[in-house]
């Protein structure tokens, strides 16, 4: 059904109630705009942004339109039956020399009816060109605006969630606090962070052992300091790492993976001493070593906060381990530095 226009002079009519649509077909892209008053319906296309066709329908035009969508009185009416066929893309778009048509396949009963709409190709003079460019740059530029004010927006946003991270990672470390638990030959004090061997003389049957087990899934890093130390009967004398459950036996020690103080070698639970890739030389009062246990289980050292690399990697995930530390002379004292 083809729908012929009465010719209006569109310089004299005011028309209201605007609606754009933005269509595409054939990879081309339109700008459909229809605007109505009580008389008359416009239907303005551009196409590529200046190519400009029109044309627009009197109150008798629009009634054979009406007939086509089942008698509709209003043109609002209208306008929405048109945003139901652009959104479920039901039309075609053919264009010729002077003039392009619009088929709109319009659902009457149970069948589809094109309506055809027969835009004129509209001669532009410059001044014309010249406001659309400025009414398409102007748009582009609130639309920048718009564009750049939800870059800000989202730029805060990531910002955000970056200190969120951040304070979640610090307060993932943070979360894995102990203290001394009390045992055999040595006492605590500085509410349970000190220990200091006083009994037993020099042997190796001071064990102590952290009040929290190591989780098996969570990084996991404590700092001992060595508040007093010096060598006078075993070379090794204090091992800092991870063991089991203290069952006070004389070798416990052996059952662990310590970092050996006097002489910076790795005691890896089988009795062995291992040459370690980092510190070299014995350590003094006042060194601080650092221990990391990895979601992996993987065990690291540091001294001093210089990191040592990894120590062992052949630590079995299942079993329940503790922050251990065994001391062999007398009257030396480490601190949990929490």
């Amino acid at each position: 059904m083809e729908v012929k226009s009465n010719c209006i002079s569109i310089n004299n009519t005011e028309f209201t109630n605007e609606k754009i649509y933005n269509l595409k077909y054939n990879n081309i892209n339109y700008i459909l705009t229809i605007s109505s008053n009580s008389e008359s319906i416009k239907l303005f296309l551009k196409k590529d942004n200046i190519r400009i066709y029109e044309v627009v329908y009197t109150l008798n035009d629009l009634s054979t339109i009406n007939k086509v969508f089942l008698a509709f009185d209003s043109i609002e009416i209208i306008r929405r039956s048109f945003d139901e066929l652009f959104s479920s893309n039901r039309y075609k778009i053919n264009e010729n020399d002077d003039k392009i048509e619009i088929t709109l396949q319009v659902p009457v009963f149970s069948e589809l009816i094109d309506i055809n709409l027969i835009l004129k190709k509209k001669e532009l003079d410059q001044k014309i060109i010249n406001e659309i460019l400025y009414e398409e740059i102007k748009l582009l530029k609130e639309e920048n605006k718009k564009l750049k004010e939800d870059n800000d927006k989202l730029f805060e946003l990531i910002v955000e969630l970056n200190n969120t991270i951040d304070n979640l990672s610090l307060n993932s470390d943070s979360e894995y606090k102990f203290k001394f638990r009390s045992g055999a030959n040595y006492t605590l004090s500085n509410n349970s962070l000190t220990a200091k061997k006083t009994a037993g003389g020099d042997l190796w049957n001071c064990h102590i052992i952290g009040d929290r087990e190591i989780p098996k899934n969570k990084l996991c890093k404590w700092k001992i300091k060595l508040n007093n130390f010096c060598i006078k009967n075993n070379t090794w004398n204090i091992l800092v790492g991870i063991g089991p459950n203290y069952d006070n036996s004389k070798n416990y020690h052996h059952k662990c993976w310590t970092f050996s103080c006097g002489e910076s070698l790795l005691n890896l639970k089988k009795n062995i001493d291992q040459n370690y890739n980092g510190h070299k030389g014995k350590l003094k009062s006042g060194d601080i070593i650092e221990v990391t246990v990895d979601e992996n289980r993987n065990l690291y050292f540091g001294v001093n906060g210089v990191g040592y690399g990894l120590a062992c990697s052949e630590i079995p995930k299942e079993e329940t381990l503790y922050p251990i530390i065994s001391i062999h002379d007398q009257n030396q004292i480490v601190e949990l530095l929490n």
